[in-house]
């Protein structure tokens, strides 16, 4: 039955991918897939719902789940006209669920077309020194740079020496390594997690590393790389989150509380609209 049905959908693909090659052939998309009561499933519906970017047996695992959910909806739904009689309360709760879904349209274009997203530095700045009690790092962040070797190079005394050397002020001697060799240098001038660096160079926290982050400079190796690592600044748990760190998270805060203020404002507006017509009554008990 799976094989079945794999080949089902795999059929669907190429289907799909026929007639985007076949601009003749696009009508093909308004055939029908499946049928559940006499409604109607149709290729157009997968070629739509199914991003571009999917393709191959990605494209045949999203097509075969939409089509399972397609049916099984539609047959809770026929399940459910027999059994559920339509009484008002349903009916209050479709208008409810209607009205609601208006009203978040409605907000959503508003903030749309109404809403400055430009935040200068200055604003996250001036937003991240009135809050700096409330950013606390929770792990350990670095300032680094380090170069990227090939690990079969047995002999690597001398670029050890040149990163423990270097300095974010001093860097000419590695970039004149890096272009008369094979080396490859990189720069962390803003903070970064030192988790992250150890996941860019495909390291873990061992007592080596450990120990590096005590002298200032480490190296560690993958099957292909070394890396040697030369550590500028640290800022320890339970310091202050640079400010480098949290931007984009300071960013979202602001452009949230300015679409807040956007929305009160609106609906303050509609407020005094309402009322300058008489709109609103209140009704006396």
């Amino acid at each position: 039955m799976r094989n079945l049905k794999f080949s089902f959908v795999f059929a669907f693909v190429s289907v799909l991918l026929f007639i985007a090659c076949n601009p003749e052939s696009k009508t093909q998309a308004d055939n029908v897939i499946v049928s559940v009561s006499q409604r109607n499933l149709y290729y157009s519906n997968l070629d739509a719902f199914i991003p571009s970017y999917f393709v191959g047996e990605d494209s045949a695992d999203i097509a075969d789940r939409y089509i399972a959910e397609w049916i099984n909806q539609e047959l809770i739904y026929n399940y459910a006209k027999q059994r559920l009689r339509d009484t008002m309360e349903l009916y209050r709760k479709i208008q409810d669920y209607r009205r609601e879904l208006f009203c978040y349209e409605m907000e959503k274009q508003y903030v749309k077309s109404n809403l400055d997203s430009s935040l200068t530095i200055t604003e996250v700045q001036d937003y991240y020194d009135d809050n700096l009690g409330d950013y606390k790092l929770k792990e350990l962040a670095v300032k680094a740079h380090y170069i990227i070797m090939d690990v079969e190079i047995a002999s690597y005394y001398y670029e050890l020496d040149k990163v423990r050397r270097s300095s974010p002020g001093n860097m000419d001697l590695l970039y004149d390594a890096e272009k008369r060799t094979n080396l490859h240098v990189v720069e962390h001038t803003d903070w970064i997690y030192f988790s992250d660096l150890l996941e860019e160079i495909n390291a873990t926290m061992t007592q080596e590393v450990q120990y590096g982050l005590q002298l200032g400079y480490f190296f560690t190796e993958d099957d292909e790389n070394r890396y040697i690592i030369k550590i500028n600044e640290q800022k320890m748990p339970g310091d202050t989150v640079p400010v480098s760190l949290i931007y984009s998270d300071i960013e979202t805060l602001l452009l949230n509380q300015r679409q807040n203020e956007l929305l009160d404002k609106f609906i303050n507006d509609l407020n005094q609209d309402a009322k300058s017509k008489q709109s609103i009554v209140y009704k006396e008990n």
